[in-house]
């Protein structure tokens, strides 16, 4: 049988040139990777500040707790005493402005959700956010429908959607869990210094919300004199917290308080304070703006 040198040699030069740019793909991939790498990430802090108008929570004694009334803690809002129970809600969906205007874009973090209680005000967000300079946050008060529609025993026990966390679990899959849980008493006196409390339970989940979807937050992007951008996140500032205040004493706008009973300041029982909730919060205040007029603003 004759061999056919020369064809021998031609597929022997193309088979060094395919492995050679088989190789150079590698590299080149590879190359890629270490450059995503390189540009290190960092951690993003959210520092939700509880306040009844200008009164932290955290500054009072008891901020909630079971049993007596007259045991938890109390505060005033438009001259009227609130006695808070529970305050908690859900926040997930968080997202970080990178562009330069509110447009965005924005950078998702992903599988990302926790409650925001009184007695626990920073969150660890992430560690492994891209070095960036982010210029405002975004998030959701509620849950994704595939999350949502999960029972706690799908969860870790410890984690914020576990069986630790029943107090926002409504009690099936229908409706998932509560994304606003406000309880309390306040004063529904016509003069407003009565020592008689009336309950209060505003308690919001899918069911309230239009299209079962969860509230969207968007806070204004930072960049004035008096609100400067954050600082970049990188190698020197690889940790940025970003401060909000919730006034919770905001849900009660649009509320008539005076003479109220105990079914007409229940969310469960009265769809159209559950509506007038879900308004209030979702009101977030431009910058430079008091937290009396907005559930959510920046901390100056």
């Amino acid at each position: 049988m004759k061999i056919n040198i020369l064809k021998l040699f031609s597929i022997a030069i193309l088979a060094v040139l395919f492995t050679m740019g088989v190789s150079c793909c590698k590299k080149d991939n590879n190359n890629n990777n270490n450059n995503k790498n390189s540009q290190g990430y960092g951690t993003i802090i959210f520092h939700m500040h509880t306040q009844f108008d200008t009164t932290e929570m955290a500054t009072v004694s008891v901020p909630y707790g079971p049993g007596d009334p007259s045991m938890w803690g109390s505060v005033e809002t438009g001259g009227r005493q609130i006695r808070l129970k529970f305050a908690q809600m859900e926040i997930s969906q968080v997202r970080l402005n990178e562009g330069n205007s509110a447009a965005g874009p924005y950078y998702d973090i992903p599988d990302f959700s926790y409650v925001k209680s009184v007695d626990s005000e920073p969150y660890t967000i992430s560690t492994h956010v891209p070095y960036n300079t982010y210029i405002s946050p975004a998030y959701s008060i509620g849950l994704p429908a595939d999350t949502n529609d999960l029972n706690p025993n799908s969860f870790p026990s410890g984690s914020y959607l576990g069986s630790n966390y029943l107090d926002m679990w409504t009690g099936n899959t229908s409706t998932g869990y509560w994304w606003i849980k406000f309880e309390g008493w306040v004063d529904t006196s016509q003069s407003g210094t009565d020592s008689a409390m009336c309950p209060f339970n505003f308690s919001i989940s899918s069911a309230n919300t239009p299209g079962n979807l969860p509230m969207q937050i968007v806070l204004p992007p930072r960049g004035s004199t008096a609100f400067p951008s954050y600082p970049p996140l990188n190698a020197n500032n690889p940790s940025l917290t970003m401060h909000n205040i919730i006034n919770y004493a905001y849900l009660f706008t649009g509320i008539t308080l005076k003479g109220a009973n105990r079914i007409q300041l229940s969310t469960l029982t009265n769809p159209s304070l559950a509506t007038q909730i879900v308004k209030n919060a979702t009101v977030v205040g431009p910058l430079g703006s008091k937290p009396t007029n907005h559930f959510i603003v920046y901390e100056e």
